[in-house]
């Protein structure tokens, strides 16, 4: 297997993040600033939104108000290792940033690994790195957000079950679901991955090609995984007498499940700006889904890319849909398939990718609204 570049993708990482701060800078004090506060401290250039929720966690930890929003939609793993952190580090929003940018940095390693391991060949593995360091919503991995734990943690959920160490995946999956709800999403990879061991086995002739002490270890591994989400409401359930206002909570933002044809007028409510912010994120996100299938991209990984992309398209708003679905891994291996089968129009999508980036921070430094 091919050695990991740690040097290489230590500067693509540096040089993104560095390339990041200089379109903040540039939009705080050049850009006239939206209808939201701007703060010309630095460290408070990326601190916006959700982030807020988030800092109130780790600082005070939970509340609620029956009768408004609360930090309890917010799940707990990330506001903790920002606290944990803050007690070496004095100030939490730096400590945030910290954890924030190293698993970033986590998650260009694993994922050339993952890339290089299941698709062969650095270059596919470089070009996977490129497309995610550059993508439009990459700012939300440097900020106080949970996008590159959570981006990680399914990384780390895809690779092992890939190497067949199901208890090691259902852990992680256990982690991913305590950082965001969707995590519990991945034990879909992890049947996955068991079924396609399974037809290997038959397609082989192996015997035997069922074997009841991995099947319970695939058991356990799912269960494992949900079981995140389990505890964090029993968590809530003890704070707060409900379990269930865990999700509840999430009507005072308007957010509920829908039927997957709501998607099409969901839109209306928004300026032509964000229609075109979030169809164009789904649009994208379903063509890469597209040429996943017709790449063969490994079965696994399209079920899981399928089950995330529905999962968020049954949702009542399209806010943060760009956001949410940055953190579908496949896509970025599909990019970088495409970019190998037409290096023209591969390299024309990542100067597209890097220059939507930089728009999406200005705006959000600037104080205009994206989530």
């Amino acid at each position: 297997m091919e050695k990991i570049p740690i040097g290489r993708l230590a500067w693509w990482f540096v040089a993104s993040r560095l390339a990041l701060l200089l379109v903040a800078w540039l939009a705080v004090h050049f850009i006239p600033p939206g209808e939201f506060p701007v703060d010309t401290d630095p460290v408070k250039w990326l601190f916006h939104w959700d982030a807020t929720w988030y800092y109130s966690i780790a600082q005070n930890g939970y509340s609620y108000n029956p009768q408004a929003q609360s930090n309890i939609a917010f799940f707990p793993l990330y506001p903790l290792l920002a606290h944990l952190l803050s007690l070496l580090v004095p100030n939490l929003l730096v400590a945030g940033y910290i954890i924030s940018n190293g698993f970033l940095f986590g998650s260009c390693l694993l994922l050339w690994k993952l890339s290089a391991r299941f698709y062969g060949g650095p270059e596919r593995a470089d070009l996977a790195v490129l497309f995610f360091l550059l993508c439009p919503m990459t700012l939300f991995y440097s900020s106080f957000y949970t996008e590159s734990q959570f981006f990680f943690l399914a990384l780390s959920v895809a690779y092992l079950a890939g190497e067949r160490r199901w208890l090691a995946a259902g852990a992680c999956g256990f982690l991913a679901a305590l950082t965001r709800p969707p995590g519990a999403l991945l034990a879909v990879l992890i049947v996955a991955e068991y079924g396609m061991a399974l037809w290997q086995r038959r397609r082989d002739e192996e015997q035997p090609w069922f074997i009841w002490k991995e099947a319970a270890l695939v058991v356990s591994a799912v269960v494992l995984n949900v079981m995140g989400i389990v505890a964090v409401a029993y968590y809530m359930g003890a704070l707060f007498g409900d379990p269930m206002v865990l999700f509840t909570v999430h009507a005072f933002w308007g957010h509920r499940p829908v039927p997957l044809w709501h998607i099409f007028w969901a839109g209306a409510i928004y300026h032509a700006f964000y229609i075109i912010w979030f169809y164009g994120a789904m649009t994208v996100a379903l063509a890469l889904l597209m040429r996943g299938v017709a790449y063969r991209l490994r079965p696994s990984h399209l079920v899981m890319a399928f089950a995330f992309f529905l999962l968020y398209c049954s949702n009542n708003l399209l806010e943060a849909m760009p956001r949410y679905l940055s953190v579908v891994f496949p896509f970025y291996l599909v990019a970088a398939e495409f970019t190998l089968h037409r290096p023209r129009w591969g390299r024309a999508l990542l100067a597209a990718s890097a220059a939507l980036a930089a728009l999406s921070v200005a705006l959000f430094a600037d104080g205009y609204w994206l989530t």
